[in-house]
């Protein structure tokens, strides 16, 4: 479901996550398939919500460079990240 923003998440004790890793995440009263897009060794916002787990199968995750050239294409193209 691509969107026009990001969602900021946190990981739960004893979770990793990194770029590009796919994570499972409460969205409304469902839960999504996401991709973390960025990290930040912050505490999390208050009011963020936390991600669930890593997705189980097992795929390669995007290099970091191709993440940012994703980055840029969507704001040159002015489309939400994800959007087929």
């Amino acid at each position: 479901m691509p969107l026009a923003k990001l969602f900021d998440y946190s990981v739960p004790a004893g979770m990793e996550a990194r770029v590009g890793d796919r994570v499972v995440v409460p969205f409304g009263a469902r839960q999504r398939l996401g991709v973390v897009i960025e990290g930040r060794n912050e505490r999390a916002s208050r009011g963020s919500r936390e991600a669930d787990r890593r997705a189980t199968r097992r795929c390669t995750a995007p290099a970091g460079d191709w993440i940012e050239l994703m980055r840029f294409l969507s704001s040159y193209y002015q489309r939400p990240l994800g959007e087929p």
